[in-house]
């Protein structure tokens, strides 16, 4: 019986790609063709589409093509078994830091969303839940603050630490400025922070306490914070409450949002109670 074999153009349109794709696999060794003629025509064998088969859903899977053509080399079912385990490790991973990526898109969406509603520059009193917050040490050569690099450098530590372990509810990173700084008049950061959802076993777990916390929503840059700083300690000392915590910033408006750092709109939390 004469085996029928087919052209690459007619090759690739059974298997769905472009006879580009198959001259690259040729290049590399993965699918050569069954004949080449004289003439140069390359011509594959109905047997091949298997073999594609199997290359195109280990690419799709993620699967690099040199080890697929590592696989094809030595293929047996104990082989393509260990081979799909761990894609499928790979792809349940990924899955979740798709997952994570979502949560903070709609998190971080439904922030800018309420930005609308907010009423800038009134100090508000109200009584907040325990809440809970991945944290990162500011690194700082100084004992007064950190300079710009040492700050970003923190934030990059930060930010892949959040990554790496699934963690964060939304793109906005916040900063804690501690009570016995302020109490000190020092308005310097201390920590960068995440907030979390969910209580969670991890070294970097810092609990923002529930009680009384005055807050108050601040249009400006960041350079403008340290007076915005000062001025919610001082308004709520006139209103009749004194400082028993730290303080807690968040961006609602950032350079996620907005070019202009003077419209930036950032959410300023004192933990307080009545004298």
């Amino acid at each position: 019986m004469i085996q029928k074999i087919y052209q690459i153009n007619e090759f690739a349109a059974l298997c769905g790609v472009t006879k580009h794709t198959l001259y690259h696999y040729d290049d590399i060794g993965l699918l050569k063709p069954c004949l080449i003629h004289e003439n140069g025509y390359r011509y594959y064998s109905i047997e091949q589409v298997y073999k594609f088969q199997i290359i195109s859903i280990l690419k799709k899977a993620g699967t690099p093509l040199k080890e697929i053509k590592t696989y094809l080399k030595r293929q047996s079912p104990d082989i393509f078994l260990d081979v799909l385990n761990n894609k499928l490790l790979d792809l349940e991973k990924e899955a979740m830091e798709i997952n994570r990526m979502c949560g903070l898109l709609s998190d971080t969406i439904e922030v800018i969303k309420q930005s609308a509603n907010i009423e800038i520059g009134k100090i508000q009193i109200s009584h907040c839940e325990e809440e809970y917050l991945i944290t990162t040490p500011i690194e700082s050569s100084s004992a007064v603050s950190a300079d710009e690099k040492e700050m970003l450098k923190s934030i990059s530590k930060h930010i892949q630490y959040c990554a790496e372990n699934s963690l964060s509810s939304n793109l906005h990173i916040g900063e804690i400025v501690l009570q016995k700084n302020i109490e000190a008049g020092i308005f310097t950061e201390s920590y960068y922070y995440n907030r979390i959802k969910h209580k969670a076993h991890d070294k970097h777990l810092f609990i923002k306490p529930a009680g009384l916390y005055a807050t108050l929503f601040h249009r400006g840059s960041y350079e403008s914070l340290y007076t915005a700083y000062q001025n919610v300690v001082s308004s709520i000392e006139e209103l009749g409450y004194s400082i028993c915590g730290n303080i807690y910033e968040e961006d609602v408006i950032n350079y996620f949002s907005e070019q202009n750092p003077e419209r930036f709109i950032l959410k300023i939390s004192l933990h307080i109670k009545q004298k």
